[in-house]
């Protein structure tokens, strides 16, 4: 399993949990949609799985994951293969096996074409799947991914949640994602939870 989920609460308060008791089991590969109103607990499910928020109650054990929050900046001056190199913790320039890597997961994803393009240029439906191709090169097998679909109009929103299903299905990465756009995500997913 990659991820395993036993009478989980979460939360910031221990008096007073956000949700829970949450019990899960996730296998290889699979692409699970996190649904809920706001303040429901799913980004606080993402934070805790991913080490930032400790639990209040149950257990969670998980490969290590990657998160990806809702809205990170495009900062001028990055090209997309710089970006994936910092987001790494690299040097901005990286070395020529880092440079390599990232080469590879925009390959993957089929942005190639971008690799030299200044993120600060690219609509935010490219700037996401530069973000996934970053989360990728880091070769954790849990990606963790806070309303990737915000931001985004339809046809950017039907691309990215191809090339989740492409990720997963393709490469075995399993993927956790919150959304409020049910209609567009549900088909891609593998299973649904609702918070």
């Amino acid at each position: 399993m990659v991820l395993t989920v036993k009478d989980l609460l979460i939360g910031y308060n221990s008096s007073s949990p956000v949700a829970g008791p949450l019990s899960l089991e996730l296998d290889k590969g699979e692409l699970v949609l996190l649904q809920g109103p706001n303040g429901s607990g799913k980004t606080t499910f993402l934070k805790t799985v991913a080490g930032l928020v400790r639990p209040l109650g149950g257990s969670i054990l998980s490969e290590k994951a990657m998160l990806l929050p809702t809205r990170i900046p495009k900062v001028r001056g990055f090209s997309s293969v710089e970006f994936i190199c910092a987001f790494l913790g690299f040097a901005a320039a990286g070395g020529p096996a880092n440079q390599d890597a990232a080469m590879e997961t925009l390959k993957t994803l089929g942005v190639e074409e971008l690799a030299a393009a200044d993120i600060a240029s690219l609509s935010d439906g490219q700037f996401q799947k530069i973000c996934l191709c970053a989360a990728l090169a880091s070769g954790r097998t849990l990606l963790l991914l806070d309303e990737p679909t915000a931001f985004l109009d339809a046809p950017s929103r039907l691309s990215l949640m191809e090339t989740l299903r492409s990720i997963t299905s393709e490469t075995g990465v399993t993927v956790i994602f919150s959304s409020h756009d049910i209609a567009a995500c549900r088909p891609y997913c593998s299973r649904t939870v609702s918070f």
